[in-house]
């Protein structure tokens, strides 16, 4: 886990720091900030943190450099990934991870509390008014609740309001995801991955178990994604004989892309307030698969860094940057696979060297993962063409 130097003075405990939203971003700067004496209030919009869920809840292992697992929210753990193109199919050895993810966002946001921030539910902010933050409350449409603090930070999703104070031109893109939760007889280690754009163009379709019991099923796309889930739903209901009385419920939810264009902060000189945005509301999200919550924690650490010693947020993303950058090129790249395409990648895929890099490196390593790959394989480079042509 993460230690800063505790510098404070009388000025820095006068400091106070709004954050809005309880996810994992939002609660994990939460208690980066507490334990180092920031005066921290957090705000959650709905009733409950954690919900609804919108999320698959795969981490990779590089979770644990940010926090200890917890058996707590730990679910399952992944040693196999399956992959399916229209005529391929390869099995990988992972190590990935899987939270409950409202077990996950409450166990940080008790991080959070413990180490001295104040978390507030049901608590919408609706914008700044004469310096001050205004608030709806859940069960009022009327209501307003002012305070006023030094530092803003909106880690409230995909459709934040503080991303659009700071970028209030931008046109974000967004895949659409949909999932439900399903109870049948499931390879209790093993998720699957489906490849193709009849499948789901320019993303692709999941079977993610939570244990031999329950399975989470789902596809992201840019348009039409209710076709593509109902299609890949029944493929899969068909396949393992599942009744529409197993599926438990539906959820869904936003991911957007990743614009390395995208700014993370401003000062709002009319309202005398530092803003700045992370996690899925800075867009720092991987444009590969479409995860966030390692980026947006990692996120948390130079907005600590900024906040507390004043150091440059935007400095302190560059490595983080240069991972996103590399996953939105590979995802540009596979954007022009045809479906013969992805029958040739996993063909390669079986080659067992290959195999045990993806084993071996984690993904959120983008840019070791890679050139090690490239090594093993250099017919992988045919593929990184598509970006030019």
């Amino acid at each position: 886990m993460f230690r800063f130097k505790n510098t404070a003075n009388n000025q820095q405990d006068m400091t106070s720091t709004a954050i809005i939203g309880a996810g994992p971003a939002g609660n994990y700067l939460g208690y980066l900030l507490a334990k180092n004496n920031i005066q921290t209030t957090i705000y959650e919009e709905h009733s409950e943190i954690g919900r609804p869920i919108q999320c698959t809840g795969i981490l990779t292992p590089s979770i644990t450099e940010l926090m200890k697992l917890d058996n707590e929210f730990v679910v399952n753990k992944m040693n196999y990934a399956e992959l399916f193109s229209e005529n391929q199919h390869v099995r990988i050895r992972i190590q990935d991870i899987i939270v409950d993810r409202t077990k996950f966002d409450l166990h940080i946001a008790r991080m959070a509390e413990q180490a001295g921030a104040v978390i507030k539910t049901s608590h919408k902010f609706i914008g700044i008014k004469d310096g001050r933050l205004q608030f709806r409350k859940e069960d009022s449409f009327i209501e307003t609740i002012q305070t006023k603090h030094d530092f803003l930070i909106g880690a409230d999703g995909p459709n934040s309001t503080i991303a659009k104070l700071i970028n209030p031109t931008a046109k974000i893109k967004y895949y659409i995801g949909k999932q439900v939760l399903v109870k049948n007889k499931f390879e209790k280690d093993t998720f699957q991955v489906y490849l193709g754009n009849n499948i789901a163009p320019k993303f692709f379709g999941w079977c993610v178990p939570e244990n031999e019991s329950y399975s989470r099923i789902g596809v992201a796309a840019l348009e039409q994604p209710c076709k593509y889930f109902d299609a890949l739903l029944q493929r899969i209901k068909q396949k393992m004989n599942i009744e529409q009385k197993d599926i438990i419920s539906y959820q869904g939810g936003l991911i957007p892309v990743y614009d390395p264009k995208f700014k993370v902060s401003m000062y709002d000189k009319i309202n005398n307030i530092q803003l700045a945005v992370i996690g899925d509301a800075a867009l720092q999200i991987k444009a590969t698969t479409g995860g966030g919550i390692i980026p947006g924690m990692r996120a948390a650490i130079p907005l600590t860094e900024h906040i507390l010693k004043g150091k440059s947020y935007e400095s302190g993303l560059k490595q983080l940057n240069k991972e996103l950058k590399l996953h939105l090129l590979l995802r540009n790249t596979l954007n022009k696979f045809t479906d013969k395409d992805y029958d040739n990648l996993l063909e390669l895929l079986k080659n067992p060297s290959l195999k045990e890099e993806l084993h071996k490196t984690d993904r959120d390593s983008s840019t070791k993962l890679i050139i090690k790959l490239l090594i093993k394989e250099p017919r992988l480079l045919r593929y990184g063409l598509k970006v030019f042509f």
